[in-house]
């Protein structure tokens, strides 16, 4: 089981779970792509979403170097479009990929989709098997693998969609200089 089979699988887990939430909700994904002039239908955006629920789901079936570069792809891709759209500051409020409706891309998604990026071309170069690598591992070493994957996974959503609002939050609620009544002299 290699190092990066637990980081490699949590990130395919993730992407399945941005494919289910375009396949359950594609308009914030749908208006992000038409806000950067990109073809944006309901069908299209659905079709990502399979896309990605098959990719995530054939890393866990199959693994290996064709499926972690799809990934790779993905995430590369993903990189691109939060720069684009920072870069020409357009109006998204979200991307939709993972269901949040007011998450908007930020460079803490361009950074953790570069080191998605990083890890599964680690992954094409060494592969991880099945299941992230624990087929045929023992149970003491499968338990902690799943539920580091587990945690990684939560902790990379966490951070996609929760510290972007609460940096918002932050950002609005900048208190305001506290003033003190002047003193008159005698």
């Amino acid at each position: 089981m290699p190092l990066h089979g637990g980081p490699a699988t949590a990130l395919m887990v993730l992407i399945m779970i941005a494919g289910a939430q375009k396949l359950i909700d594609p308009s914030s994904t749908s208006g992000a792509l038409t806000a950067a002039r990109l073809p944006g239908s309901y069908t299209i955006v659905r079709a990502l979403g399979v896309a990605e629920i098959l990719a995530g789901g054939a890393f866990l079936v199959v693994g290996g170097r064709m499926v972690a570069a799809v990934g790779a792809t993905f995430y590369a891709g993903f990189a691109w479009f939060v720069g684009y759209a920072l870069v020409k500051d357009l109006p998204i409020s979200s991307c939709g990929c993972l269901g949040a409706s007011e998450t908007p891309p930020t460079v803490v998604h361009v950074v953790m989709n570069l080191f998605a990026l990083a890890v599964l071309i680690i992954a094409v170069i060494i592969p991880v098997g099945p299941l992230g690598g624990t087929v045929g591992q023992e149970v003491r070493t499968v338990v902690p693998y799943v539920l580091f994957t587990g945690v990684t996974v939560y902790l990379l959503y966490a951070l996609l969609t929760v510290l972007p609002l609460v940096s918002r939050r932050a950002m609005t609620r900048i208190p305001t200089p506290i003033r003190t009544p002047e003193r008159r002299s005698g």
